[in-house]
């Protein structure tokens, strides 16, 4: 990233205001301004107060979608040269909202004039349109609606920039997208960092979801042979096995929505043209950096369709979502079967690419693209016919060869979007084309589809033994791969039995333990593996986790002393050493290692950061600046320089500077990552200076309690007492760092919020025994109902039908109009098959919150189960469910009520209500 300055500047705006704009001039640098723009929004609320362990804890859904919209006004970052306009929403996910071409008017990334959102992420809300900026385990990330951190900078080259950044908080990792403007190019850049801080892998998932508008006229450009599906089964790409030419958005009319993830050939660029109106879009990266090539198309029928109205107001149309990724494809759980699979983040490694979206006029496709201009090639009937669409200013020789014989050379100079075309008379001739633009600006030649065909497999051999050692093991990496570690678990102990010396099981296997905060079997598992391969890297590098989390240093220098012989391994390697020599107070040997990590991974932002640290520590202000300034050229979000800033000088100022820095959704989890980074350093002040700055939690003030327990007492009982007294509506603890925090919390504190704090996380550790030793010890104390639900679904399984039914309705009882207690008492009668209690549940809650689709729905269910059809179909009808991405349940039971009234009309002869009923069935209501 470029030197900046950050620039803030705030003013109020409509939509037309920021669409329309002053007026640029070529020439004028870039700009970019914050603006209060107004949308007419559909909002989302009603978040749920009930953890959600699993892949996305701590993470939370929210259940509650606005029928009706009303203006609301919303933070937004415009980026503006004299070529593009460019809207960021810093508060929904940090994604690009759209981009406009400005000598046409014509959006090239979809813009939504309205914000709607709807239950389609894995959190619920998400809205259309724009760049999602997807990063984490699966698609529609936890972060995509909600407000991110932000900067908005003026590079030192003329463009400007709005990055946009968050953790992902189940994995720790940390991304960071630089939305960019060049001052004199008609595109945008996004420069993604993506760092996983940690010593464990996790899962590795990016895509950047664009949309367009759609059109019958729409024609798809993709490189590629063929496409997969999620689940990695292969098809011909773009004429399907009956010969359709998908590549047509008008020839997707069948069956239901599309996914398309397309490869086969070496390719750099994708897009569409809109081929009546001239006008077109497209995409470049390296194909190192982004070989992933989706397209998304909603269904051309009606199940589709209704989406147009769910996610946007008319006039806007239906869109369709070009995407990128690392990966060849977005890997469903049946893809491990296939060559296309998940895979892991590994320690302290970084993602780090650039990709371009650009708009395309007036030359009747896209055959090729770079950085520098838009091509179209079109041949036949002795002629050939080249069309350049400029992206950056053009001063250079396009010359055209047919086989290897100059047929057209002229020197072009244009502005960006300043279109060239031109049709050459061959003579009647036809060969081989080759066109090229300056010095490696651009090239193409008409054999590129044949230069660039892979030769990979997209099929797994047929005689692959899925239920051997190695099938079980690929079977747990691909569950881990994507946090189903209970389920890896299960298949690395099967491949051990099948094959107890089977070294990368029994790693993988000490890495899950290890997070699951099992360290002594952890560690008893890879010293088995290290028996058989002492220098075995991932081996190694466990071990040393492992053992500096044991507080058994020599053991861990060992480990990570061989794991850096590995260069997978080598720069965490020398950083975690860095760590240790901290730990024990060895700051030379320390910088030394921190040093040699960078030698060999100069994005390790850990190891930079220690750096810093260091040279804080050694009084030499100047170089922990300069060290400050590097991490910030990487990180302009880095919350860490700003807080090292402050400790360098703890003025009021700086540590205000801090404090505002710190944004986003749940700025407390910022607060506590960055204090869990100084603890584990050993640096117990500055992990405490940290949480004084930061906003008031529970968490916060139980470490501030724990890390100021020997030094003040009445402080520390003060803060303990504040955790006890304040709200646990949405408090998550997930860390490791975590553990001794709150059993020390426990044993200090007379109430029960610290002991369901510490049940939530041994629940997600997966150490389920102590989880309901935990809940069942607190009985009847709390006084807040969702404790009870949480306990509840916690002992579902587990029989006891009282219990379970008491810890129901004992939330009942605390909030009247608490309507998911009333759900879960509807659901448990329901599971019983106790159907007329059922419906009484569902019937009280329903009268009482009739505007609650989930309760209709129930209420709906209920009537149905005991045979009054006509009453289900009456409140049916009257119902707006909001749908969210593959629903079915409502059409479902819609259809089942109209069949059964269906048997009873021809059980009493009543024909004609027969064939309205089935009529009524086949159909699929729309409210």
């Amino acid at each position: 990233m470029i030197p900046a300055r950050i620039s803030r500047a705030v003013a109020a705006f409509s939509l037309l205001a920021v669409l329309a704009g002053p007026p640029l001039s070529f020439g004028q640098q870039a700009v970019v301004k914050e603006e209060s723009v107004t949308f007419k929004t559909y909002s989302f609320s009603d978040p749920d107060p009930m953890p959600l362990i699993g892949p996305i804890y701590p993470y939370f859904r929210f259940n509650g979608y606005s029928l009706e919209g009303r203006p609301q006004s919303w933070k937004m970052v415009r980026l503006e040269n004299p070529f593009v306009k460019v809207l960021v929403a810093p508060e929904i996910g940090g994604k690009v909202w759209g981009a406009v071409e400005k000598s046409t008017g014509r959006e090239f990334i979809y813009w939504n004039p309205v914000v709607k959102f709807r239950e389609i992420a894995m959190r619920g809300p998400w809205t259309s349109g724009g760049i999602e900026l997807n990063f984490g385990i699966i698609g529609h990330a936890p972060t995509t609606a909600t407000p991110v951190d932000y900067a908005v900078l003026e590079n030192g080259d003329g463009s400007v920039s709005c990055v946009v950044g968050a953790i992902d908080l189940p994995s720790r990792t940390v991304w960071r997208v630089n939305v960019r403007l060049p001052k004199d190019a008609a595109y945008l850049e996004t420069e993604c960092f993506w760092y996983n801080p940690t010593s464990l892998h996790d899962s590795l998932y990016n895509w950047l979801t664009s949309a367009q508008e759609v059109g019958d006229d729409l024609r798809y450009y993709y490189p590629g042979t063929h496409f997969i599906g999620h689940g990695g089964d292969a098809h011909p790409w773009p004429g399907l096995e009956n010969g359709r030419d998908v590549s047509y958005y008008r020839n997707n009319d069948f069956g239901g929505s599309k996914s398309y993830h397309i490869l086969g050939e070496l390719g750099e660029t994708f897009g569409g043209y809109y081929e009546k109106s001239g006008f077109g879009y497209g995409h470049w990266a390296a194909h190192d950096d982004k070989p992933g090539m989706k397209l998304w198309i909603w269904s051309l029928a009606r199940d589709g369709g209704i989406w147009e109205d769910l996610l946007t107001d008319p006039p806007k149309r239906q869109y369709t979502e070009p995407q990128t990724g690392l990966l060849y494809n977005q890997a469903g759980s049946d893809s491990g079967l296939t060559p296309f699979k998940h895979i892991f983040f590994a320690p302290q490694s970084v993602m780090h690419w650039k990709e371009i979206w650009f708009p395309v006029k007036d030359i009747g496709g896209l055959t090729a693209a770079s950085p520098y201009a838009a091509l179209n090639v079109e041949s036949g009937k002795g002629a050939v016919k080249i069309g350049l669409c400029p992206l950056r200013p053009i001063d250079d020789d396009l010359i055209v060869t047919m086989d290897g014989e100059t047929v057209f050379s002229s020197r072009l100079t244009l502005k960006p979007m300043e279109t060239f075309v031109q049709t050459i008379d061959t003579g009647g001739k036809q060969g081989e084309i080759d066109v090229t633009l300056g010095r490696e600006k651009l090239r193409w030649t008409s054999r590129d589809k044949d230069i660039n065909k892979l030769s990979r497999p997209v099929e797994a051999p047929r005689d692959f033994n899925w239920s051997s050692a190695e099938g079980l093991y690929v079977a747990g990496e691909e569950l881990a791969r994507q946090r189903s570690y209970d389920e890896a678990l299960d298949k690395f102990r099967a491949c051990l039995a099948k094959e107890p010396g089977h070294v990368r099981a029994l790693t993988r296997l000490a890495e899950i333990l290890f997070r699951r905060t099992e360290d002594l079997e952890a560690l008893d598992t890879v010293r088995k593996a290290l028996a058989i391969d002492a220098y075995d890297p991932g081996a190694n590098f466990i071990y040393g986790t492992i053992s500096r989390r044991l507080g058994r240093y020599a053991d861990a220098r060992d480990g990570f002393g061989w794991a850096a012989r590995s260069l997978e391994y080598r720069s965490a390697s020398y950083e975690q050493l860095a760590e240790l020599n901290i730990l024990e107070d060895k700051r030379n040997r320390a910088a030394e290692y921190a040093r040699r990590s960078l030698e060999y991974n100069p994005l390790n932002l850990n190891a930079r950061e220690l750096q810093a640290i260091l040279l804080r520590l050694e009084n030499d202000g100047k170089g922990a600046h300069a060290a400050l300034d590097e991490i910030l050229r990487l990180d302009p979000l880095s919350h860490f320089s700003r807080f090292e800033r402050f400790l360098l000088d703890p003025s009021a100022v700086n540590g205000e500077a801090f404090a505002s820095s710190v944004g986003g959704e749940l700025p407390h989890e910022t607060c506590l990552e960055l204090a869990c980074f100084y603890f584990n350093l050993g640096l117990a002040e500055e992990a405490a200076s940290v949480l004084r700055l930061a906003p008031s939690h529970p968490l916060v003030h139980c470490w501030l309690a724990y890390l100021g327990r020997d030094k003040d007492e009445v402080e520390s009982r003060r803060h303990l007492q504040e955790a006890e007294a304040a709200s646990p509506q949405l408090v998550f603890p997930h860390r490791r760092e975590d553990l001794p925090v709150l059993r020390w919390a426990e044993e200090k504190t007379a109430g029960w919020k610290t002991s369901y704090y510490l049940g939530l996380l041994l629940w997600n550790f997966g150490m389920m025994d102590e989880t309901k030793a935990v809940f069942e010890k607190l009985a009847d104390r709390p006084d807040w109902a969702p404790f009870y639900l949480t306990r509840a679904r916690l002992l579902e399984n587990e029989g006891g039908r009282e219990t379970i039914l008491a810890d129901i309705q004992r939330a009942i009882g605390l909030d009247k109009q608490d309507w998911r207690a009333w759900r879960a008492q509807t659901g448990f009668y329901e599971k019983q098959g106790e159907f007329e209690q059922a419906l009484r549940s569902a019937k009280g809650i329903y009268e009482r919150q009739e505007g609650k689709p989930a309760l209709a729905m129930d209420y709906a269910k209920a009537l149905l189960r005991i045979g009054r059809y006509a009453e289900c179909i009456k409140v049916l009808e009257r119902t707006h469910v909001l749908p969210y991405e593959g629903a079915w349940e409502g059409r479902d039971l819609c259809r089942q009520a109209y069949l059964l009234s269906a048997a009873l009309s021809f059980k009493d002869k009543k024909y004609k209500a027969v064939a309205a009923s089935v009529e009524k069935a086949r159909l699929w209501p729309e409210n």
